[in-house]
C-alpha cells in the first residue's frame, strides 16, 4: 500500500529544475558559516600544508557526490538520503536516518546564525 501510493506521488512531482539550479542549490547547502573558520583553524594547524587537505577533502567530497548520483539515477524516487537507506537496510535504518536529518536541520540554522557573532576571530 506505502509503496503504491509512493509511485503514485513520485509520477506527479514536476522534474523542472536545470543543472544550474540544481548546481546552486547543491553549492548553497554546502557553503556554511564553516567557510570562516575552517581555513583559519586549518592553516593554524598545518600551516601551508592545509591547502593540501582541502584538495583531497574536495577530490573525496566529489567522489561521495558522484555515488549518491549514481544512487539517485538508479532510484529515481523522491525521497535520497531517507529513501536510499530504506532500499538497502529497510525501514529501521530509514527511520532514524530520517528522524537524525531532522534533528541536524533544525540545530544547523541556530548554529549558522550565530556563527558569524564571533568572526573575525
Amino acid at each position: 500500500m506505502g509503496e503504491e501510493r509512493a509511485a503514485r506521488y513520485d509520477a506527479q512531482l514536476r522534474r523542472a529544475l536545470s543543472f544550474w539550479d540544481i548546481a546552486y542549490l547543491e553549492i548553497g547547502s554546502m557553503i556554511g558559516s564553516g567557510w570562516m573558520f575552517a581555513p583559519l583553524l586549518a592553516a593554524s594547524v598545518v600551516g601551508p600544508a592545509s591547502i593540501l587537505s582541502w584538495l583531497i577533502a574536495g577530490i573525496l567530497v566529489y567522489f561521495i557526490a558522484e555515488a549518491y548520483t549514481e544512487v539517485a539515477s538508479m532510484f529515481p524516487r523522491s525521497g535520497g538520503l531517507v529513501r536510499f537507506p530504506q532500499y538497502t537496510h529497510g525501514l529501521f535504518a530509514s527511520f532514524w536516518i530520517a528522524w537524525t536529518t531532522l534533528v541536524y536541520v533544525v540545530a544547523v540554522a541556530p548554529a549558522e546564525a550565530l556563527a558569524p557573532r564571533t568572526w573575525p576571530p
